[in-house]
C-alpha cells in the first residue's frame, strides 16, 4: 500500500504550471542563462523601471528557466511533483513511518490548502519542502549539520526561509527552559546556538546578501492582505477550523501525562503558525503540517492508528487518491501541456489572454502597455519586447507617492481621478485589459473624450491604441 500510496500522490500533484507569477520568473532565468549575471534591476515595466529588487528566487528562477528550455511544461510538471512527494515522504518519516497517519495529514493539508497547490510549479512549495526538512531533523535529532545548506538553498528559492529560521529559534528557546530546569544537555544547546547562527549566516549567501532580510521585512510593514488575495485571511470557515484545530492541538499536549520538550516545542511553533494562517491563507499549510506532527504523534491517538476501522478507511482513500491521479489529473495535465489554447484556458478563475498576444505579434504591435494585473507576467513573457505597467513582483515595492503600485493599478482601471495623468507620465502608447472593466466601460461609452481607440477586442480581453 505504500507504493501506490506515494505513486498516486505523484500522480495527484502531476499539474500544468498555471502561476500567473510564471512569466516574470522564466524572464529572470533567461537572462542568466543568456549573460551568464544575475539580473538586479527591474526592466520589465515602466513604473518604477530599473528599481532594484533584492529577492529569494535566485535559484528558483534559474531552475525554472533551465528545466523548462529543456523539458517545456511537463519539466515544471514533474518537477513539482517530485517536490511534493519529497515533502510528504519526510513527514512520512517525521510521523514514524506510519502511513495511515500520513494519508490522513495528507488529505488534510491539500483539501484546507488547494488554493495554494492547485497551481503547480511555484516557489511556495520550497518553503514547504525546507519547513518539513527542518521539523524531519529536529524529530530525528539527526543531520543537524546539514541546515545551514537547506538554508543556503532554501535563502535563493523563496523567502519563506524566515519562517524556518524562526522555527529554529523556538526550538532553542525551548532547549534553554529545560536547560535551565534541569542543568543538564549543556552540549546539545551550544549545538544548537551554532547550527542557528551558521543558518543565519548561510542565508546571506545570495546575490543581494543581507538585504533579503531588508526585503522581508519591508513586506511585513506593507499591508499586503489589502493588496493581494493569497494574502487576505482565509474564508471564515477555514479560520473556524484553524481555531478549532487549535483548540483541539492544545488538549492534545495538555492531556499527555508526560510531556517531552519536542511537545512544548510543537505548540510554541502552533502558536505562530496559527496567527500567521489567519492572517494570511497562504500559510494555511504550514498550520497544518504542524497541526498533523502534533495529532498523529500524540499518544492520544496511538490507539486509533491501529484501529482497523481507521487502516480500512485510508486504504480506501489510498485507492482513490492513486485513481484520480492516474485517470484523472494525468490525462488533464497532459491535455494542458500539449496544448497551447488548453493551456490558455486551464485556470478556472481567469484566462490567459493568448488570442489578443497572436494578435499583437501577427500585426508586429511594440510598446508601452498598461495592462491586467494578474496577466503581467504571462505579458512579460510572451511580449519581451514591449514594456508593461505592473505585475506580481510589485505589490510591496516602494513609490515616490507611498502607494503600493497594485494601488496606482486599481487607481486606473477603476477611472480615479489623475488616471489619464499617470498614463500620460508613464509614456503608455497601449492599454491592454481585460472585457467589461471600469476602464474598458467608461472608453467604450464616452470614447470621444478619450485618445485612446480600440485596435481590437474578444472575449477576454481589448486592446486600445493611443
Amino acid at each position: 500500500m505504500k507504493l501506490i500510496f506515494f505513486l498516486g500522490l505523484s500522480l495527484f500533484f502531476f499539474l500544468p504550471p498555471i502561476d500567473t507569477d510564471l512569466g516574470w520568473h522564466l524572464r529572470y532565468g533567461d537572462y542568466f542563462w543568456q549573460t551568464g549575471k544575475f539580473l538586479t534591476a527591474n526592466r520589465f515595466t515602466v513604473l518604477l523601471f530599473n528599481y532594484q529588487w533584492p529577492h529569494s528566487y535566485t535559484l528558483y528562477q534559474v531552475l525554472t528557466s533551465l528545466i523548462f528550455k529543456l523539458t517545456h511544461f511537463f519539466g515544471l510538471s514533474f518537477f513539482y511533483s517530485l517536490i511534493l512527494l519529497s515533502a510528504f515522504y519526510l513527514l512520512y518519516l517525521t510521523l514514524e513511518k506510519n502511513l495511515y497517519s500520513t494519508v490522513s495529514s495528507f488529505l488534510l493539508i491539500t483539501c484546507l490548502s488547494w488554493h495554494v497547490f492547485s497551481l503547480g510549479w511555484r516557489a511556495q512549495i520550497f518553503s514547504f519542502l525546507g519547513l518539513t526538512i527542518v521539523f524531519y531533523f529536529l524529530k530525528t535529532s539527526q543531520k543537524l549539520f546539514l541546515l545551514p545548506l537547506v538554508f543556503l538553498l532554501w535563502a535563493n528559492l523563496h523567502g519563506g526561509f524566515v519562517l524556518g529560521l524562526i522555527v529554529l529559534i523556538a526550538y532553542l528557546l525551548i532547549q534553554l527552559i529545560k536547560l535551565c530546569q534541569h542543568k543538564n544537555n549543556l552540549k546539545g544547546f551550544l549545538f544548537s546556538i551554532f547550527y542557528l547562527l551558521s543558518s543565519i549566516f548561510a542565508t546571506l549567501i545570495n546575490p543581494y546578501g543581507s538585504k533579503i532580510w531588508w526585503e522581508a521585512w519591508h513586506h511585513l510593514k506593507v499591508p499586503m492582505e489589502k493588496l493581494i488575495a493569497e494574502w487576505m485571511p482565509p474564508p471564515p470557515t477555514i479560520s473556524f477550523l484553524i481555531i478549532l484545530g487549535f483548540i483541539f492541538c492544545l488538549i492534545i499536549i495538555l492531556s499527555e501525562k508526560k510531556k517531552y520538550f519536542w511537545h512544548w516545542f510543537l505548540l510554541v511553533c502552533l502558536c505562530l503558525f496559527s496567527y500567521l494562517s489567519l492572517t494570511a491563507r497562504r500559510n494555511v499549510p504550514f498550520f497544518l503540517l504542524n497541526l498533523c506532527l502534533i495529532v498523529f504523534n500524540s499518544s492520544f491517538l496511538k490507539k486509533l492508528k491501529e484501529n482497523l476501522n481507521f487502516i480500512s478507511f485510508n486504504r480506501v482513500f489510498i485507492i482513490l487518491i492513486f485513481a484520480w491521479g492516474i485517470f484523472f489529473q494525468l490525462p488533464k495535465t497532459v491535455s494542458v501541456n500539449t496544448s497551447w489554447e488548453y493551456y490558455c484556458q486551464a485556470r478556472k478563475s481567469f484566462s490567459f489572454p493568448c488570442q489578443a498576444i497572436e494578435f499583437l505579434k501577427k500585426n508586429d504591435i511594440r510598446g508601452n502597455f498598461y495592462n491586467a494585473y494578474e496577466w503581467g507576467g504571462f505579458l512579460e513573457w510572451q511580449l519581451a519586447e514591449s514594456k508593461f505597467f505592473v505585475d506580481g513582483r510589485m505589490p510591496a515595492w516602494p513609490t515616490p507617492s507611498e502607494k503600493s503600485p497594485y494601488t496606482i493599478y486599481l487607481e486606473i482601471i477603476q477611472t480615479q481621478p489623475g488616471w489619464q495623468e499617470i498614463l500620460e507620465e508613464h509614456k503608455i502608447n497601449y492599454l491592454f485589459i481585460a472585457k467589461g472593466t471600469f476602464l474598458d466601460l467608461e472608453l467604450k461609452t464616452n470614447s470621444q473624450q478619450y485618445p485612446w481607440q480600440e485596435i481590437y477586442r474578444d472575449e477576454k480581453a481589448v486592446i486600445y491604441e493611443r
